[in-house]
């Protein structure tokens, strides 16, 4: 679950002016506030970053593309709707269950219909995002990247991945 370097993620910023904006990956930090699908600002919890290879052959391992937002493949992205083929990949993979964020369907890059795999074998740079969770460590949130509504990772993935935090 890891979005490129320079992905923006929408932002609530108090200083200068209290507005919205959307803030480069990197260069958030614990404490800042990020603007969720449904449930208004949530303070990033943790922060990390890695490098990687793009593995065209593992498509949990490559990096996918929509517009101007890169994602690994098991990326999540955040749907009303789902396509026909959509819904038989995720069925499949979740033996019947869809899995739902909120109100909407959580479609792998590597699944949807927006997004293309990326065909080179170029490095990336890739940051993941925790937001606090009131106590539910497995707790994911929508958020705003790029203006695609994408999942973030939980406390308890990000400390199980071992993740290096910023």
């Amino acid at each position: 679950m890891c979005f490129n370097e320079g992905t923006k993620i929408l932002c609530f910023r108090p200083i200068p002016e209290y507005n919205e904006e959307y803030i480069p990956i990197e260069d958030l930090r614990e404490g800042d506030l990020v603007k969720t699908h449904r449930h208004g600002y949530r303070r990033v919890a943790m922060i990390g970053k890695g490098n990687m290879k793009n593995d065209i052959q593992n498509v949990w391992e490559s990096m996918y593309i929509h517009g101007d937002l890169i994602i690994t493949g098991g990326h999540g992205i955040l749907c009303d709707k789902l396509t026909l083929a959509e819904y038989n990949n995720l069925t499949r993979i979740y033996n019947g269950n869809i899995n739902k964020i909120e109100d909407k369907y959580v479609v792998f890059a590597n699944q949807s219909h927006m997004f293309s795999q990326i065909n080179n074998s170029g490095h990336f740079t890739y940051y993941h995002l925790a937001l606090e969770s009131d106590g539910d460590d497995y707790k994911r949130f929508g958020i705003w990247a790029n203006g695609v509504l994408a999942e973030t990772t939980t406390i308890h993935h990000f400390i199980q991945n071992k993740y290096t935090p910023l």
